[in-house]
């Protein structure tokens, strides 16, 4: 019996967190904040915009769309007071890079520098499927 190998990836137990996650309070509401995907922060750094949309994907990275549209509507309505578009990109920037934060962008910077380092994946050995052998007509022929 022959074996051939297959590779088995389990995301579950490679993907680690990058950074812990923090609890924020944005206009008298606790929201539970996770370190964004890489990937989401490499297409955020490369539009280099500074605006209402880089705030708007971060809170939808960080805290989820629902939650992310929720302090949207705190941002257009009159109350409360502190929830303001500066306090939304000054939150942005305290959980990225501020010395007093949780320095998501080191954790980022490190995972990365860390790539292929970490849990590798595994190759296990399975038994091959047996080979079907078609009876030719030849053999068909010397059997009878």
């Amino acid at each position: 019996m022959s074996t051939e190998p297959v590779i088995v990836i389990d995301t579950a137990t490679l993907a680690t967190p990058v950074a812990p996650s923090v609890h924020v309070r944005i206009g008298g509401k606790t929201f539970e904040a996770h370190c964004p995907k890489d990937a989401v922060l490499f297409d955020i750094y490369e539009t280099g915009h500074k605006d209402i949309t880089v705030v708007r994907r971060f809170l939808t990275a960080m805290i989820g769309a629902d939650e992310a549209a929720e302090v949207e509507k705190m941002l257009s309505s009159p109350k409360p007071e502190d929830v303001t578009f500066v306090t939304l990109y000054k939150l942005v920037r305290y959980l990225m890079n501020d010395p007093k934060g949780p320095k998501w962008e080191d954790a980022v910077v490190g995972s990365i520098r860390g790539l292929g380092s970490g849990v590798t994946p595994t190759t296990q050995k399975v038994a091959a499927k047996k080979p079907v052998k078609r009876a030719t007509a030849a053999r068909k022929a010397t059997r009878k």
